[in-house]
């Protein structure tokens, strides 16, 4: 049934909304990829094809159950 409510908000609402829903880290004392060392570069690269193999719409693991509240969510994720 749809709900009788609707949320609407002009656009810079919603760019407000999702920028302190999805803040940017700082990253103002990390180098800068062109400051880091081949091996370096060779670990982010390898550290991030990792995550999008183990999770993600591509990766060997499924999900957890969508019907977990977030105390079994976190204990499925430990487990």
């Amino acid at each position: 049934m749809p709900s009788q409510f609707r949320l609407s908000a002009p656009r810079l609402v919603w760019e407000q909304w999702f920028d302190d829903a999805y803040p940017t880290a700082d990253s103002s004392d990390l180098l800068r990829w062109d400051e880091l060392e081949v091996g370096q570069r060779e670990v982010l690269v390898r550290a991030a094809e990792a995550s999008g193999m183990l999770t993600g719409p591509f990766g060997i693991w499924d999900g957890p159950p969508a019907e977990l509240d977030a105390r079994q969510r976190l204990n499925w994720a430990d487990g």
